[in-house]
């Protein structure tokens, strides 16, 4: 239940002086709520000590205040949408200090990783042997078609059509559906 603006109550009514209002529970709390919302607690600091400052200068500034709550809503939420504003456009991530910036941990992708190449290599071993040479020769050693077709005495035609027949084996060994152009 919210209590009417032409009446004090008890809190309110020991705010006399505008420096007094700012001790008061609710602009402390409407404060701190909407600083968690700041993402890092290295600013909180900074911009609670704005927000007071702009409610203080609101108060000096007005003779009467119908609605002192809404007023530091508005003026609290006006100064953390600025902060935001001029965060974009003036800060470098390069000074935020090191301790407070956090790193994602790359073990999910590493683990995925390490089980495509398990998954790679089991579907290799399972190849027949030229068509294993081949493809290692290939991708793994990075040779041409021309010196794999010296190398194995064959024609490259042969070369491509052996690549050709392991890749597909490779994809029905893994699972992988085969990239249709459309």
């Amino acid at each position: 239940m919210s209590v009417p603006a032409h009446t004090t109550t008890e809190a309110e009514s020991h705010c006399s002086t505008p420096e007094a209002m700012l001790n008061h529970p609710f602009v402390r709390s409407a404060i701190r709520f909407a600083t968690l919302r700041t993402g890092s607690v290295v600013y909180d600091e900074d911009l609670e000590q704005e927000a007071l400052l702009r409610i203080l200068q609101a108060i000096r500034r007005t003779s009467q205040i119908e609605y002192p709550k809404g007023l530091v809503v508005k003026i609290v939420h006006d100064t953390v949408a600025d902060h935001w504003r001029r965060r974009r456009w003036f800060e470098d991530i390069h000074s935020i200090p090191e301790r407070f910036v956090s790193y994602r941990p790359a073990f999910e992708e590493n683990l995925d990783r390490r089980c495509r190449l398990k998954l790679i290599h089991n579907a290799l071993a399972g190849l027949s042997p030229q068509k294993r040479k081949t493809i290692v020769l290939f991708y793994l050693m990075e040779q041409s078609v021309g010196d794999i077709a010296r190398r194995l005495c064959s024609s490259p035609s042969a070369v491509k059509m052996t690549l050709l027949r392991g890749r597909q084996e490779l994809r029905q060994m893994v699972g992988v559906e085969s990239p249709r152009l459309s």
